[in-house]
């Protein structure tokens, strides 16, 4: 162990602790639990580093590796206090990352099993979709613009070959007839 005040043994430590005022290794207990509360803060800090975690599956690790209910909750208020656990940004990382491949209920239930409460899921659902609704709408409206402008009308042969454009891209049909009406684009007849 370091010599050096708030030195964690990681990049940015002792800086960290610095710009807190906090003394990393001041935790206002008596020696021996002192060095518990350290070393759970340590341990807290290391896992962290190597991925985003829930607080439960930190907090299950923290005490297989032998730690006191009392260190366990101060690590857990000390690494929660930098905004190194985020249960939030945990769940919508999840969610971007497994949405291609699973279900809304299955990614649901997984984040229940680690530790994420079914009605923080369901919120951070409804954001990911307004996020990605408002991205994919943004897309699309930029691919018809590219072709056409505001208030155009097209023929029915224009507009097939628009609306089979945008589908081998993967948009939805009704997305596309929503941006073609947000944009005044009609249909004027025959070819």
């Amino acid at each position: 162990m370091s010599d050096r005040k708030g030195d964690l043994g990681f990049p940015g430590s002792e800086k960290m602790a610095e710009a807190s005022g906090k003394d990393f290794f001041d935790t206002g207990e008596k020696e021996d639990v002192s060095q518990d509360f350290v070393k759970a803060r340590k341990k807290a800090m290391q896992l962290l580093e190597r991925m985003d975690r829930p607080q439960k599956d930190l907090e299950g690790r923290l005490a297989r590796a032998g730690f006191s209910e009392a260190a366990i909750s101060d690590a857990i208020a000390y690494v929660s206090s930098y905004g190194y656990l985020n249960d939030r940004r945990y769940a919508l990382n999840y969610i971007r990352r497994m949405s291609s491949s699973q279900s809304r209920r299955r990614i649901t239930y997984d984040l229940m099993q680690k530790g994420i409460s079914q009605e923080l899921a369901e919120a951070v659902w409804e954001e990911s979709e307004e996020e990605e609704f408002t991205e994919e709408r943004t897309a699309l409206r930029s691919l018809v613009e590219k072709r056409f402008c505001e208030g155009s009308t097209l023929s029915q042969s224009q507009l097939r070959k628009l609306y089979a454009y945008l589908a081998r891209r993967g948009f939805a049909y009704e997305d596309i007839r929503h941006v073609l009406d947000e944009m005044d684009i009609s249909y004027g007849g025959e070819d």
